[in-house]
């Protein structure tokens, strides 16, 4: 089954992130650049400094990298980077990051056969669920207020 692996848990492929891809099912990764860095083996200024080159080269056949940012991009299985438009600086707090990374979770078990598909539509609902936040809102977001406006996000879709 697909997994996904957040935070302390990506330190376990420092400088090892060949070993990720090795896994038996697909790994959907969710770091910051300070842990992208990590496991690539380079620096967070690096990372920020040549995004587009540095993600292509994490891509791998059995890994969908969710790189969390402004903006936030997905590398994904199938070759490709992918840039999330939407959201708002005012979710640059902490704990947003780990909404996006549960919701990927989440809807990647609704459909495990496709992570890379379930982790673009992951990011674009939190993207969404953050600029309805912030034109609500204003600034200073918390991870509640994104929670919150999810399921008027996903109820968009239909």
């Amino acid at each position: 089954m697909p997994a996904v692996i957040d935070a302390d848990a990506l330190y376990a492929y420092e400088n090892d992130y060949d070993a990720l891809a090795a896994e038996p099912a697909p790994r959907i990764i969710t770091p910051h650049s300070g842990e992208l860095a990590a496991m690539l083996g380079t620096d967070a200024a690096t990372v920020d400094a040549e995004r587009s080159r540095m993600l292509h080269s994490a891509l791998r056949e059995n890994i969908v990298l969710l790189h969390k940012g402004a903006p936030t991009e997905v590398a994904g299985i199938d070759g490709q980077l992918y840039t999330i438009a939407g959201g708002d600086p005012a979710m640059a707090r902490g704990g947003t990051g780990d909404v996006l990374t549960g919701l990927t979770g989440a809807v990647v078990a609704q459909a495990p056969q496709s992570p890379m598909k379930m982790t673009l539509l992951a990011a674009w609902l939190h993207a969404e669920a953050g600029r309805l936040a912030a034109r609500e809102l204003g600034r200073g977001l918390n991870s509640a207020d994104l929670i919150e406006r999810l399921p008027d996000v996903w109820n968009s879709l239909e």
